[in-house]
């Protein structure tokens, strides 16, 4: 569990409150830290500050969603970061990959990025339809 410090002191570019379930207060705190530090270091190399539109999921709201059953939203491994056209999406992936992520997924108005080893690696998918 992640300590309130932690947002405080280093999570300096990612907005806590986003990394929430709706449906659960608190519930930021599940996130998994390692890949909360990893998603940190992408802020900064991308200068700019994450909105993000989904973190953790509790199992219900994963299904209020759509997300797959196996979501690593529901392991705190995952997030889906908002971005403003092709450029920021491009420089997104791009650090990404840079960094060592081997789980993206391509939207319109958003990047799905996880870390979870349990799943296979090395995949990218096009949700842009």
């Amino acid at each position: 569990m992640i300590d309130e410090h932690a947002w405080d002191d280093y999570f300096t570019r990612l907005n806590r409150k986003q990394f929430a379930s709706p449906d659960e207060t608190g519930s930021e705190k599940l996130m998994d830290y390692d890949f909360l530090c990893w998603l940190q270091q992408l802020a900064v190399s991308c200068q700019t500050f994450f909105a993000v539109s989904s973190g953790y999921r509790t199992p219900i709201h994963n299904d209020e969603v759509g997300g797959s059953p196996n979501s690593s939203h529901m392991k705190g491994l995952a997030a889906d970061i908002i971005v403003k056209g092709s450029l920021q999406r491009f420089l997104l992936v791009e650090r990404s990959l840079r960094m060592g992520c081997k789980r993206i997924g391509v939207y319109r108005n958003m990047v799905h990025i996880d870390m979870d080893i349990d799943k296979p690696s090395m995949v990218l998918w096009n949700g842009l339809g």
